[in-house]
């Protein structure tokens, strides 16, 4: 072996055994960093929230709705009995009725018609449908301008929804007012401030005022209210049978034949200008008393004692005894506990405690299928 060949062999051994060169190591993902698992944490107990939280149930009301109203239940001053529930706008096919004055029940008013669009939830009962306005109360939420520096609705006050308008204000009549002719105006009032819900009994005075000065009454049963002097009236107060005026204004000042006053009936509050010969100075008169009584209602009571639990969603059936059918509008949550009355042909007649009921000569049906014995109560 030549001189070079013996030391290229020599380093080449040296080379085996000396160190290798490193290579890279394959990039690992980082673990998370204490944000980021905080931030995972959260999102997880967000998600488990979520998940917890009872899903709403209430469906979207037709296009055609130009103002919702949610609330818990009828106001309590006046008693206007149950609501009857269509499945038709026209009010054709009543479905069930509602007695509203402890119920969830979202209103969906329309430009046009007197029906509205409801949904009502109650003991695991679930309604949707359409119903009639002219009869049914609403009240207002908080004291709310109408005729912007002439007329107030008062906090609480009941109203009857006349109509929805196309920038989603609604016009209103107030009820139960002490002073005939308040009735019989329709002023505009934003969505939001209506209400349904339970009010508690109120006392009211007829004819108060804010400020102080002179008082004066009408002199006939007619009293005509305009922004000011000369202008055209834009409401007029009257007492029906003919009798004088019960009010009591508060004059604020005068100007040649025109006198601006400024009183508050049982539920509106006024300052406008009137003729000045269709007052007289007086002392003022006064009245109180109670708005409204509290209605009542009776649970049906059933001799069955067989108790059963809905095994799921399920649509319910409306008719009598053999010919039930379901109805689109009515179902019934899963969980929810029934009393069974009898069966028939994979059909149960059953009762529910709940605010909703079948109309008047019907009943409520479920699919035997979806019944299980509920267990027995505790001893």
């Amino acid at each position: 072996m030549s001189l070079v060949r013996a030391v290229l062999f020599v380093l080449a051994l040296a080379g085996c055994g000396g160190a290798r060169p490193q290579s890279a190591a394959p990039a690992r993902p980082a673990g998370p960093t204490v944000d980021e698992a905080s931030a995972t944490q959260r999102a997880f107990t967000t998600r488990a929230e979520i998940a917890a939280e009872p899903p709403d149930r209430t469906p979207s009301p037709p296009e055609e709705v130009a103002c919702v109203v949610r609330g818990t239940g009828r106001p309590s001053s006046g008693c206007r009995g149950a609501i009857a529930v269509s499945s038709d706008r026209a009010g054709l096919r009543v479905v069930a009725s509602v007695r509203p004055e402890r119920t969830s029940i979202t209103w969906g008013i329309f430009q046009r018609g007197s029906r509205a669009w409801v949904h009502a939830e109650d003991g695991g009962v679930s309604l949707t449908g359409f119903t009639s306005l002219e009869s049914e109360r609403f009240s207002i939420r908080g004291e709310v301008p109408a005729v912007t520096g002439h007329v107030w609705i008062l906090d609480e006050a009941p109203v009857r929804i006349r109509r929805a308008k196309d920038d989603g204000s609604v016009m209103v009549t107030v009820t139960d007012d002490m002073v005939e002719g308040v009735g019989a105006l329709e002023l505009p009032v934003a969505c939001d401030v209506i209400g349904y819900d339970p009010l508690p009994r109120r006392t009211v005075s007829l004819g108060g005022f804010s400020g102080s000065g002179r008082r004066a009454v009408p002199r006939g049963n007619q009293l005509r209210l305009s922004v000011g002097p000369n202008e055209r009236a834009f409401a007029t107060l009257s007492e029906g049978d003919g009798g004088a005026l019960m009010l009591s204004v508060g004059v604020v000042e005068a100007l040649g034949d025109w006198t601006r006053v400024r009183f508050q009936t049982s539920f509106v509050r006024f300052d406008a200008w009137v003729p000045s010969a269709s007052i007289d100075p007086n002392a003022g008169v006064g009245a109180r008393g109670g708005i409204g009584p509290t209605c009542r209602f009776g649970s049906a009571r059933h001799a069955s004692t067989e108790r059963a639990i809905v095994s799921e969603d399920t649509a319910l059936a409306l008719g009598k005894s053999g010919k039930p059918r379901t109805s689109e509008a009515l179902s019934i949550a899963k969980g929810t506990e029934v009393i069974v009355v009898s069966r028939e042909s994979g059909m149960a007649k059953v009762v529910i405690k709940s605010t909703i009921e079948p109309p008047e000569g019907l009943s409520f049906y479920l699919p035997e299928s979806v019944l299980v014995p509920a267990p027995a109560p505790a001893p």
